[in-house]
This record gives C-alpha cells, sequence and structure tokens, in this order.
C-alpha cells in the first residue's frame, strides 16, 4: 500500500512538473515574441526617423517663422502660438512611436539577459537592447539639449556620438544635419555652410539633402539680410530687434549693451528683446529673470503680455518646467491677458506628451555621464563654480573619490546652483501676490470714487428735471412782504421785499441775491 501511494505521489509530482514546465514554456515563448515584436517595432521606428522630415520640421519652422517676423507677416504673439505648434508635432511624432514593452515590462529584462546568455553560448548575436541602445540614447540626450536651445551641449553630444565608430551610416546625415542647425543658431555660419554642404554632396539620404538645402538657402538669406541690419543708419534698438529676428542674437545682444535710453517704452523694448536674445542662445534662468523684471515693472504693458508668453513657452521644453508655468499663472492673474489661456491649453498638450519622454531622457542623461563623458558647462555654472573652493569645483566634476560623504557634498553643491532660480521664482510670486493686494486696494478705491462720481451725477440730473419753485410770506393783513426763489435742488437763488404805503399799496420791490445783496436793476 505504502509503495502504492509512493507512485502516486510521485506521478502526481511529475505531472505537475510537467504542466509547470509547459506553462513556463508557454510564459517564455510569449515574452520572446513580444520582445521579438518589440525589436521589429525598433527598427521600423528607426527607418522611419531616417526617412521622415518630422524630425526636421523644427529646424526648418525655426527660420520660417523668424523670416515671417522678420517681414512682418507675423508678430511675437503669433510666433509664440505657432512655436508651441510646432512643438506639440514633434512631441507627437516622438510619443506615437515611443517603444514600451508593457505585457512583460517587469521581467523582460531578466529574459533579454538569459535569451542572449544562451545565444552567445551558440555563438549567435545578442538581441538588441529594446529600450533604445547607447548611441539613441545619446541622440535623445542631443536632442533634448537642442529642444532647450543649450546648443553647446547638444554639439558636445554629437561630436561624441558620430566619434563612435559603431554608429550606423544611416545615422551619421542626421547628426550633421542637427550640428549645422545648432552652429548656425550660435552664429558659426561657415561651420553650419560646411555640414549642410557634406551632407548635400556625401551622402545618399534624400530627406536629410533635402532639408540641408533648405537650412543652406535660408542661413544665405539670413547672413545677407544681417549685414545689411549692420551698415543701416538705423538705431541700436532697431537693429537689435531685426537682429534677433535675423537669428543673429550675439550681435543683437551686443547691440543691446550699447543701447542707452530714456524712453520707459524703449527701456522695456531693450529689455524684452534682452530676454529674448539670452533664451535663445540657452541663459534660460537669466531670461526668465529679465522677463519676470519687465513684468513687474509694468505689469499693464504690452511687452508685459508677451514676456509673460515667454516663461510659459519655456516651461514646455525643461524637465522641470512645472515651476515655469506656475509662475506664468500667477503673473496672469494680475496682467489678465485674454489669449494666454490658449496659450496654456497647447503648452498642457505638449508637457503630458513630453513627461514621460523626458522621464526616459534623464535616464539617459545618467547612462550617458555614467560612461565618462563631460558635459560642457554654460556660462552661468563656470561663474557660480568660480565662487567655490577648488574642493568643491572637484567635487562638482567628480573628480573626487565618491565616498559616501562626497556624494552628498557634490549634491549639496549641485542643489545650492540649481535652486537659485527656485529662490527667485518663489520671491518673484510673493512679490506678484503683493502687488496684487495693491492693485485690489488700488481698485476699491477707485471703485468708490467712480460710485461717489455715479452719485453725484445721478443728484444732478434729478435735479435737473425739479421746476424752480417759490416761497411767500404775508403779513398780518395778508400782503406779500417777502417772496423767495428756489432752483429745482431748493437752492436759494434770489428773493424779493415788498414794500407798502400807509393805505396798504404796495410802492416798492426790491431784489437781493441769495447772500443779501441788493441787485439793482
Amino acid at each position: 500500500m505504502g509503495k502504492f501511494l509512493k507512485n502516486q505521489a510521485f506521478i502526481f509530482i511529475l505531472l505537475i512538473s510537467t504542466v509547470l514546465i509547459f506553462l513556463g514554456m508557454m510564459f517564455l515563448n510569449d515574452i520572446v515574441k513580444e520582445i521579438r515584436l518589440l525589436e521589429l517595432k525598433a527598427f521600423l521606428k528607426e527607418m522611419n526617423r531616417e526617412d521622415s522630415n518630422v524630425d526636421h520640421l523644427g529646424m526648418v519652422s525655426k527660420y520660417k517663422l523668424c523670416k515671417d517676423l522678420y517681414e512682418n507677416r507675423i508678430n511675437e504673439k503669433n510666433l509664440d502660438s505657432e512655436e508651441l505648434k510646432t512643438s506639440y508635432l514633434i512631441a507627437s511624432f516622438e510619443n506615437q512611436n515611443k517603444l514600451q514593452l508593457d505585457k512583460y515590462k517587469d521581467v523582460a529584462g531578466p529574459v533579454i539577459f538569459i535569451l542572449n546568455l544562451v545565444r552567445q553560448i551558440l555563438n549567435k548575436a545578442p538581441i538588441e537592447t529594446i529600450i533604445e541602445g547607447q548611441t539613441n540614447n545619446s541622440i535623445a540626450i542631443a536632442y533634448y539639449y537642442e529642444r532647450n536651445k543649450d546648443y553647446e551641449k547638444a554639439l558636445d553630444v554629437y561630436g561624441k556620438i558620430l566619434a563612435n565608430t559603431g554608429l550606423e551610416k544611416a545615422k551619421e546625415p542626421i547628426i550633421i544635419l542637427h550640428q549645422g542647425f545648432c552652429n548656425a543658431v550660435i552664429g558659426n555660419y561657415e561651420t553650419a555652410k560646411e555640414k549642410y554642404l557634406s551632407i548635400i554632396n556625401n551622402y545618399n539620404n534624400e530627406n536629410a539633402a533635402i532639408t540641408a538645402a533648405i537650412l543652406l538657402k535660408y542661413l544665405e538669406e539670413f547672413q545677407n539680410e544681417i549685414e545689411k541690419v549692420k551698415n543701416s543708419k538705423a538705431s541700436g534698438v532697431e537693429k537689435s530687434e531685426q537682429l534677433f529676428k535675423l537669428i543673429a542674437y550675439k550681435d543683437a545682444l551686443q547691440v543691446l549693451d550699447n543701447v542707452s535710453v530714456s524712453d520707459p517704452k524703449q527701456k522695456e523694448k531693450i529689455n524684452y528683446y534682452k530676454a529674448r536674445c539670452l533664451e535663445e542662445t540657452g541663459e534660460k534662468e537669466e531670461s526668465v529673470k529679465v522677463y519676470q523684471e519687465l513684468i513687474q515693472d509694468n505689469h499693464e504693458s504690452d511687452y508685459a503680455k508677451i514676456a509673460n508668453e515667454r516663461i510659459l513657452v519655456i516651461s514646455t521644453m525643461d524637465v522641470e518646467g512645472e515651476k515655469y508655468k506656475e509662475l506664468a499663472e500667477k503673473n496672469n492673474t494680475l496682467i489678465q491677458d485674454e489669449s494666454f489661456n490658449d496659450l496654456l491649453e497647447k503648452s498642457q498638450k505638449i508637457e503630458d506628451l513630453y513627461k514621460q519622454e523626458d522621464n526616459v531622457i534623464n535616464k539617459s542623461k545618467e547612462i550617458f555621464e555614467a560612461e565618462n563623458v563631460t558635459e560642457p558647462k554654460s556660462g552661468n555654472e563656470v561663474a557660480a563654480e568660480n565662487t567655490q573652493t577648488d574642493a568643491e569645483i572637484a567635487m562638482t566634476n567628480g573628480e573626487v573619490e565618491n565616498t559616501s560623504g562626497n556624494t552628498e557634498e557634490t549634491a549639496e553643491v549641485k542643489t545650492t546652483r540649481e535652486t537659485d532660480i527656485d529662490r527667485f521664482i518663489s520671491k518673484a510670486m510673493k512679490t506678484i501676490d503683493k502687488t496684487i493686494v495693491e492693485e485690489e486696494k488700488k481698485d476699491a478705491v477707485e471703485k468708490a470714487r467712480l460710485e461717489e462720481e455715479k452719485r453725484k451725477e445721478q443728484t444732478r440730473i434729478n435735479a435737473s428735471k425739479q421746476k424752480p419753485y417759490q416761497k411767500k410770506y404775508r403779513d398780518a393783513q395778508g400782503n406779500i412782504f417777502k417772496v423767495e426763489q428756489y432752483s429745482g435742488t431748493g437752492k436759494l437763488e434770489k428773493y424779493y421785499v415788498y414794500e407798502y404805503d400807509e393805505e396798504g399799496n404796495p410802492v416798492k420791490i426790491l431784489s437781493y441775491d441769495s447772500n443779501g445783496k441788493l441787485i439793482t436793476n
């Protein structure tokens, strides 16, 4: 009996094991199928990126919009709206082509590792990493810097990607195209032309070549106009405005730094274009400060409205853009710009699309930095580091051994730099709140004044509808001895005094004004 039960138990365990193995194989097979499908999608996405003009839309759009602005076909407010539309199209394209293994995302990593281990034993090539390879991570970082107008950092990353000997040939013209664009924006015109001509002459990529030809034509047209503006007799303010519209930001800033005016309107214009040039050259935080000061100095001006819209546009480009959006919304409670809400709706759509992508980019940046790639620092970061000790600089650049204490101190130094703009925004929002309270008090006083004027006017109107009247006074014999004449408002205008003889006959009537002064005929 015992032997029979043992046999039955063995058969039961064998059966359960067989079922589990079968289910495990099915599970593993389904995961492999999902990974293969995602790998195919990654391949198709790469082909789509190489053949699609959407990836080039931002570059061409910038020149087209600036040309329309320069030729007065659109104004600054139109530019903000069109810029958000373009950003939305690009973000939509990226979102639609997002690679994500939803079904088995928690176990995909170990399964890919096991499959690649087996393939290595069999001397087969490993399955490519599905969630973007290292090159694609680097490209995503470069695109992020370019989108945030930090062109120097973008160029640094693009250069390192091209230096990678394992880079696919199809990616080269796309990266060179972006290199040309970044160089053109920061004023390296000859380098930009070389990049564009390199694509046209050396690469068999029709879309990249067409885009390069379009950008080259725009660049040459803009260069000609830039020289005309520089040699013109226009005022410094006018020159800087035109240079800004021609994407000559450094030239515009140089002119603005040497302009001095006394007219408040001209000062507003100068500060606005200073902020715009700072924004377009990657000095985002400095530009926000200038925009905010412009708003706080005169929130009723037209420049205050478009300055606040620029803060909102900036919020759509930054990973931590929420703080800029909150500031813009707070500003608009004071500015009361009716068109702001339309831009806010557009910016929210872009923010939603970029949110997940930016999280991926942050992870990519960690991988990128882990490969000991040193990123160039902006002017603000260099200035901030010059105020630190040598030890702090070493820690910030990652030159000190990563002990737990050093890591914390490095983070502290980094946080100190990063929170400068946070402190500015916090202070600015408090100032706006205070201004709003003051404006409400002014509005209350003005409302009371208007109501008093309205009451007086109504009294005057009512009085004008009443007729003048008289009051008559009689003596004991019934004779009238005084008559008072009143206006419709009841104001004494004049009065009459009657004199009688001994027989009671009227002999004289004397007229007096309201002050008792005799009125002579």
